[in-house]
């Protein structure tokens, strides 16, 4: 992890277990096209923002990030 233990982790921290998750989930090409996207452009740029509740995206919304995470509970979308 990123951030130290007593800190919120970090986007970076929840990207990569993210495509760790991703893997075996999507096609090949897809994962290393994420896996660029994610280590190329949003780690790099976004990766240090912490993930706790207080945390905001600078700029863009009033709403807490962790609001954007999935909860351990979460299920996911069916498709129509």
């Amino acid at each position: 992890m990123s951030a130290d233990s007593t800190s919120a982790p970090l986007l970076e921290d929840y990207l990569v277990e993210w495509m760790k998750l991703q893997r075996g989930q999507l096609q090949r090409s897809t994962w290393r096209s994420y896996a660029q996207m994610v280590h190329c452009y949003l780690i790099p740029s976004l990766g240090t923002v912490p993930l706790d509740e207080r945390s905001t995206w600078p700029g863009w919304s009033r709403q807490p990030i962790a609001d954007w995470l999935p909860t351990a509970d979460a299920q996911p979308l069916e498709d129509s």
